[in-house]
């Protein structure tokens, strides 16, 4: 082709918060039955052949619509521009770069900085912050394998693995060739059908239940074994024992933003998640005796005791990061480099500056750990506690358009949120709204698990958990927004 002109609809539904706001609406609505209609964005491409033109590349073009348009709006806008033709469209030619960007281009100075962590290193010289990355925990059947309820989890694990004995002893007699599909019993994958179709038998693991950060401040417990979870990671070397604690800075790419965590987290904890660790163990001959290793590097460290002084530990180093990658103009000046790569950093120049993140990346990193033991928020008004449902189906807020107010449940209502609390943002969404989001009662649509947060507060005999996490977290989010306002970048 010689030219190619692209028309962006937007209406990209895997994002989350503001982000799936400013895509507007979905092109192609949900039509009965279905689940909600287009979720990716939808764009009109023309492709033009001119044999007139000898080039070796196609020229692009390309136009966008505005953000937040509903669909009458972009159906409008296809309506009066009806031609491609139409002068008015203000196509802008692309140009890729060394990249290989179309479009929010990376700059030269983002490469000066030293990487937070080298993928594929031969040399293992790691001239990087940390030596080990580690991505979140993928499981392909989030349904079965986590749940706000021990019990509840523990029940569909033995029936999943129940199933899949009853369908390998089909396959082990010649009764049939492949498994029988049934969604309510279990949830097949690619890897779970290899182990099927080689004869491989597997059992509940009653050492494999833990709890694990599923999203931003929400917990839940997680049936963390090989045979249901498609992807382990090397988490079993970061925390290998209840006595052997560890801290995860955790980069969401794509929707940037990061999280710290003391506890195994899921490929979506924060984005696509991306977790750097404090610390890994080595366990030499099977030993119960495991040996600390660090993962900030020597490299780095000897580079930070250059700039700032023999006292300078790794520990120092590892909360100046946390602290670095909250810096607003950092993200407002690197946000495409940050939605494509792994954050590179600098080192600042004195000492004094060197503390200021370190001092910040510590303050943040106990607030945003130990989120559920913060106060509530001086100011906030719960009314309806005397009726003492504790219970929720669904928070939402009190009045359309206002989110100074949130119905926690046909009871009680927390009013007189600050709205500066929203600012502290997670993926695109505001801390308060992910608990709001999270902790409802679900049913997953194939299987029929309910997954009811309701059942954490009694498994934990505190009815209030809920009631209080979110009193805390409207607090964490205004501690947060403020101590980042107050440091001076």
């Amino acid at each position: 082709f010689t030219s190619i002109y692209i028309f962006n609809l937007r209406g990209n539904g895997r994002v989350s918060g503001d982000f799936c706001k400013k895509e507007g609406d979905v092109i192609f609505k949900a039509v009965s039955g279905s689940c909600g209609g287009s979720r990716v964005p939808v764009v009109i491409i023309f492709l033009v052949k001119n044999p007139a033109i000898q080039t070796e590349r196609a020229q692009i073009y390309y136009h966008t619509i505005a953000d937040y348009l509903d669909i009458k709006e972009k159906i409008k806008i296809i309506s009066e521009f009806k031609t491609i033709l139409n002068n008015s469209l203000n196509f802008k030619k692309l140009e890729s770069d060394k990249y290989g960007d179309w479009f929010n281009k990376r700059t030269p100075v983002f490469e000066s900085f030293i990487p937070i962590y080298i993928k594929n290193n031969p040399d293992k010289l790691y001239k990087s912050f940390f030596s080990i990355c580690v991505q979140g925990v993928c499981t392909t059947r989030d349904a079965w394998v986590y749940n706000f309820s021990q019990k509840v989890l523990s029940s569909n694990i033995q029936k999943t693995i129940k199933y899949y004995q009853e369908e390998l002893s089909h396959i082990i007699l010649g009764n049939r060739q492949k498994p029988i599909c049934d969604d309510t019993k279990g949830s097949w994958s690619r890897e779970l059908l290899f182990k099927l179709l080689n004869r491989q038998f597997i059992t509940v693991n009653p050492n494999a239940y833990c709890i694990s950060n599923y999203r931003p401040f929400t917990k839940q417990y997680n049936y963390y074994d090989s045979d249901l979870i498609n992807r382990k990671r090397i988490f079993n070397r970061l925390f290998p024992a209840a006595n052997h604690g560890n801290l995860l800075i955790c980069v969401g790419l794509n929707e940037y933003f990061p999280c710290i965590s003391d506890s195994i987290c899921d490929l979506h904890y924060n984005g696509y998640t991306h977790c750097f660790p404090l610390y890994y163990y080595e366990n030499h001959n099977n030993s119960t005796e495991y040996v600390r290793k660090d993962v900030i590097t020597d490299y780095i460290l000897e580079e930070s005791i250059k700039r700032y002084g023999e006292d300078i530990t790794k520990i120092d180093i590892f909360y100046y990061v946390y602290g670095y990658l909250h810096n607003p103009l950092y993200l407002l000046e690197f946000a495409n480099e940050l939605k494509k790569e792994l954050p590179r950093i600098q080192l600042v120049d004195n000492r004094e500056e060197f503390f200021k993140y370190s001092n910040l990346g510590r303050a943040l990193a106990d607030l945003h750990l130990n989120y559920e033991t913060v106060d509530p928020y001086n100011g906030v008004i719960v009314t309806g506690m005397d009726s003492n449902d504790l219970k929720i189906k669904n928070m939402k807020f009190t009045y359309k358009g206002r989110m100074d107010s949130i119905t926690y449940n046909n009871k009680i209502t927390i009013s007189n949120i600050p709205l500066d609390a929203y600012e502290y943002k997670i993926s695109g969404k505001s801390a308060i709204e992910w608990i709001m989001d999270r902790y409802k009662v679900s049913k997953h649509t194939k299987s029929g698990i309910i997954n009811n947060p309701n059942d954490w507060c009694e498994e934990h005999n505190n009815p209030r958990y809920i009631l209080d996490l979110l009193l805390s977290i409207i607090n964490v989010s205004v501690k947060t927004v403020r101590l980042i306002k107050d440091t001076s970048f």
